[in-house]
């Protein structure tokens, strides 16, 4: 028996519009993307104001923390205002934290939920948001130790600050040449005299005979602005000084008894017939082109550990410049040799910072 195929009439009805209720789905979908979008960017936006207070912080911290760490601990009586913008002010002043070893920074007028945002991390010890002088307003204080340390036990190494002439107890029973004084981890340094003016190395070869008790000598350069500030470091005055050198576990690398200027750094290596090292040489080769600063393992294959055991916790130098717009927070790094600025590694924190190149910043020279 044969079946007729019967087709159905409204297979091919087309169809026309949305039901209310298909509708109101498609609504309900977009106004649920639209606020988490919205949510999204908001918390996006914090998380963003709070890095960038905590980087401006940083760099502010690491200029505390090197007067304090080559004036005894002692921090400076104050500090002026630096990177305030619509999203916080920084407060002029510090004052003594971890019992004498730290030292704090505040934050005034932060949102209230920017500054929950400002967690505990890299050098930071601690963060405290209190109340602020506005509604909706915070504070926040930063803790810091003295010598930036992020391991407590290293942090307590931080000195605690003093009268400034405290003697080194490793020059306890140390006899000196004449013409030289007991300075840095009991080394014998060449005392600044008249006659002993330079502009390059080669000036102090008659004064290293004199003076220089058979070690190398160098030209330690002090560089100033001129006075109408048109330029960095052109007015330069240079003091021929003993190369005297720390002792290290490890041959790999010479370093400076002393911290000295990054100009008589780069004259220290040159003495012992060795160069300033790179951020390079060191494995650090990402983070730190865009803002100058980097930690950890943002700033590349450095060894961090590596390096603290072969030099322990200190301040360095190294030969690249930097050049930053303090209120953009734009940075341009590179070999340029007229910028106002180089890096410098702390190896208390893991970390890469910049500072003037001028004679009020003082770190040791790390050459290889």
């Amino acid at each position: 028996m044969m079946v007729k195929n019967k087709t159905n009439k409204n297979y091919k009805r087309s169809q026309k519009g949305r039901s209310m209720v298909e509708m109101l789905g498609v609504l309900a979908i977009v106004g649920v993307l639209s606020v988490g979008g919205v949510y999204g960017y908001g918390v996006a936006m914090k998380k963003h104001k709070a890095n960038e207070l905590l980087h401006q912080a940083s760099m502010l911290a690491t200029t505390i923390s090197a007067q304090a760490m080559t004036n005894d601990g002692n921090l400076p009586q104050t500090i002026t205002s630096f990177g305030n913008s619509s999203y916080g002010t920084f407060s002029p002043s510090t004052t003594e934290a971890l019992d004498g070893k730290g030292f704090s920074i505040t934050i005034e007028n932060v949102d209230s939920a920017v500054c929950d945002q400002l967690k505990k991390g890299g050098i930071i010890q601690g963060i405290e948001c209190k109340a602020g002088s506005s509604e909706g307003k915070k504070n926040a204080e930063i803790t810091y130790y003295k010598n930036l340390a992020t391991d407590p036990a290293e942090g307590e190494k931080s000195p605690t600050g003093g009268s400034g002439t405290e003697k080194d107890p490793a020059c306890e029973g140390v006899e000196c040449p004449e013409g030289t004084t007991c300075g840095v981890a009991g080394n014998c340094i060449a005392e600044k005299t008249t006659d002993g003016t330079c502009s390059k190395n080669a000036d102090c070869d008659d004064w290293c005979e004199t003076n220089g008790g058979g070690e190398k000598c160098y030209c330690a350069i002090n560089a100033d602005f001129l006075e109408d500030d048109s330029a960095c470091y052109n007015n330069f005055t240079g003091q021929c000084a003993v190369a005297t050198t720390k002792s290290l576990d490890t041959d790999e690398y010479t370093v400076s008894a002393d911290y000295i200027s990054w100009w008589s750094a780069v004259n220290f290596c040159k003495a012992h017939n060795k160069s300033l090292v790179s951020l390079a040489d060191l494995g650090i080769t990402d983070g730190y082109q865009d803002y100058a600063y980097c930690e950890g393992s943002e700033c590349g294959t450095v060894n961090w550990s590596d390096l603290k055991d072969k030099l322990g916790s200190d301040y360095y130098w190294v030969t690249d410049a930097v050049s930053c717009d303090l209120l953009t927070g734009e940075c341009t790094s590179g070999a340029n040799n007229n910028s106002c600025s180089a890096f410098y590694v702390n190896l208390s924190s893991g970390a890469v910072f910049y500072n003037d190149r001028l004679n009020h910043y003082y770190y040791s020279a790390l050459c290889e």
